[in-house]
């Protein structure tokens, strides 16, 4: 990773709209479907490819992105780069926060079973698992529904903004 001043030299930060753009060209620097991008060095005549999230923490507040850390995008648009936006959490932390964000989104489910009129699954990920319950009884079965919600909404509030 280059340094904080060569990387201040070579690109410029707009931080009201997260934008990034290349000093010479006056290019905006898009990252890719990885959210990685391309930087040329010409001093060093080689070229980076890192990810922007990672590059706007080690640019603007010189702090490297350590194996065990993740640069969580705080109202979950990966595109959003606004340095208000972005937080440094651990690994495992990141995982259970986008778990999470996952079962609240579209995860969380109360079916119906196929032979059983008066029976539900519901389905949640745990740890990266699909799990499946089988309830008795709707209400039951929407109780879970609930108390699972409430659980991954408590981890969300913890660490994202949703109303920015």
């Amino acid at each position: 990773m280059l340094s904080s001043e060569r990387l201040n030299a070579l690109l410029t930060y707009d931080f009201e709209t997260g934008a990034v753009h290349r000093r010479a060209s006056k290019k905006p620097l898009i990252p890719d479907f990885d959210g990685l991008c391309s930087i040329y060095d010409s001093i060093d005549k080689k070229t980076i490819k890192v990810k922007l999230n990672k590059v706007l923490f080690k640019m603007l507040l010189n702090q490297d992105v350590g194996p065990n850390q993740r640069v969580l995008h705080r109202n979950m648009q990966e595109d959003d780069f606004r340095l208000k936006n972005l937080m440094l959490v651990h690994k495992d932390k990141y995982i259970e926060i986008k778990e999470a964000y996952r079962n609240i989104e579209y995860a969380i489910k109360m079916l119906p079973h196929p032979s059983d009129r008066f029976s539900y699954f519901v389905q949640w990920y745990e740890k990266g698992v699909l799990k499946n319950k089988l309830v008795q009884d709707a209400i039951p079965a929407k109780k879970l529904v609930l108390k699972l919600k409430l659980r991954y909404s408590k981890i969300l509030t913890r660490y994202c903004v949703f109303d920015d």
